[in-house]
């Protein structure tokens, strides 16, 4: 991650750019979901397994 109009260009950790995005309330345009993330939580139903035991 840079800033490529800078002269010389400055390089950031991607930590520090989320850090300043977040202080500074910056929200980058292109962000997108993340298609596997989606997936898998609209086919999760329950993580309670029913009772077969019936103490």
């Amino acid at each position: 991650m840079g800033l490529l109009h800078m002269d010389p260009p400055i390089s950031m950790n991607i930590k520090k750019i989320r850090r300043l995005m977040r202080k500074y309330n910056l929200v980058c345009p292109i962000q997108k979901a993340n298609f596997y993330r989606q997936k898998a939580k609209a086919l999760k139903t329950s993580n309670v397994a029913d009772n077969l035991l019936q103490w």
